[in-house]
């Protein structure tokens, strides 16, 4: 597996546009999801400066905010103490226990038949 960002934020104090708030990064994983997420989560950790993370259900703004959607491992996702990326999240979530700062995206089409 390769993967590769290149985002150099240096000369704007971390922000990647200095008249934005930030933007949001897809990640739409087609392979299985667990060891494919550990693997773009080692990646993601190299530019913590720069992500938004999530640490004991609160968002941590940063100007990058990763979603992983696809094949994401909600459940091993849950249990990492740091992400520094978030979940699209299904219509059900909004109902569950699930932290809001969990899934800064909510795709409704897309989970209909999970």
């Amino acid at each position: 597996m390769s993967f590769r960002i290149s985002l150099s934020p240096c000369c704007t104090n971390g922000w990647v546009y200095l008249d934005a708030d930030g933007f949001t990064l897809l990640i739409d994983i087609k392979t299985e999801g667990e060891p494919t997420y550990k693997a773009i989560a080692v990646v993601l950790s190299k530019y913590a400066e720069i992500l938004t993370a999530i640490c004991n259900g609160k968002a941590y703004p940063g100007a990058v905010t990763a979603v992983v959607s696809g094949n994401r491992p909600k459940e091993y996702m849950l249990a990492e103490k740091v992400l520094y990326a978030g979940d699209d999240g299904c219509m059900p979530d909004l109902t569950s226990d699930t932290p809001a700062a969990f899934m800064p995206l909510l795709s409704v089409p897309n989970c209909a038949t999970l």
